[in-house]
C-alpha cells in the first residue's frame, strides 16, 4: 500500500492500494494493478482496479484502464481505452465516504 499527502507520480510497477489526499499521476509505461483514492488521479499508463477521485480523473491518449471510474469529473481524451463503468458524482467533502 502506497499512501501520500503531496503529489504522487508512479513510473514503475505498483500494486496493492494507493491513497492520496492531492493527484495521483500514472505516466505512460507504467503498470498498476490497485485501488486509488485520490483528490485527482490521471492516467497515461495501464491501470488493473478500480479508481475513485474527489474530484478529476483524467485519462490520457496512452491509458489504458481495467475497472470501475468513480469521479466528480471524468475526462477520457481520444485514444484512451476504458473497460469498465464510470459514475459521477459531486464533490465529496473530506472525510465523507461513498
Amino acid at each position: 500500500s502506497l499512501s501520500s499527502e503531496g503529489v504522487m507520480r508512479i513510473e514503475g510497477r505498483c500494486s496493492g492500494r494507493i491513497t492520496c489526499a492531492a493527484t495521483v499521476v500514472i505516466v505512460e509505461g507504467a503498470r498498476v494493478d490497485a485501488k486509488i483514492h485520490a483528490e485527482n488521479v490521471i492516467v497515461a499508463g495501464l491501470v488493473h482496479g478500480s479508481i475513485t477521485a474527489r474530484k478529476l480523473v483524467r485519462l490520457c491518449p496512452s491509458a489504458r484502464v481495467r475497472g470501475d471510474v468513480k469521479a466528480g469529473e471524468f475526462l477520457m481524451e481520444a485514444g484512451a481505452r476504458l473497460w469498465g463503468r464510470v459514475d459521477r458524482y459531486g464533490i465529496i467533502a473530506q472525510g465523507e465516504s461513498n
